[in-house]
């Protein structure tokens, strides 16, 4: 949020932070630890599948990772950057002009050569974490869709 805030400060961005209810917590956590000069609406636990529709219709961009406001994201076109983990996005979506993939999957070799089994699911013996995608990252493709 901070090196976006940065970037859009002359337009006084708003960062709402979506979630099931698991992720109230994390999502307050995460809040907390942000400048206080930094909007931040925490929507967490609080929205239907509607209302959540409704919500990326209205949004200038979606950062998100691999899940369901991720497709319907997708679905409606909105601009968004979807960070993915071990699950190869090719086989979910492809990128297009209003959506940016991250993937930064780290090296493994395995019987089927992925960290995924034929059901589309992590392997155990993976240990992926999307710990090597970079604010840099993310920030290149905020700027190629915000251009």
């Amino acid at each position: 949020c901070t090196d976006l805030q940065k970037k859009y400060v002359h337009q006084n961005p708003t960062f709402f932070f979506i979630g099931g209810v698991g992720s109230v917590s994390l999502v307050e956590r995460i809040t907390s630890k942000l400048p206080e000069d930094i909007t931040t609406v925490q929507l967490a636990g609080n929205l239907s599948i509607q209302e959540l529709i409704a919500f990326l219709t209205r949004v200038d961009l979606f950062i998100t990772t691999d899940s369901g406001p991720m497709h319907i994201a997708y679905a409606l076109k909105r601009k968004t950057v979807a960070l993915f983990g071990v699950t190869q996005p090719e086989l979910l979506v492809s990128e297009k002009p209003f959506f940016k993939v991250i993937y930064k999957l780290e090296s493994h070799h395995h019987l089927l050569g992925k960290c995924f089994d034929f059901n589309n699911k992590p392997l155990r013996s993976c240990h992926v974490t999307m710990k090597n995608i970079t604010v840099d990252d993310v920030m290149k493709a905020v700027q190629e869709l915000m251009n």
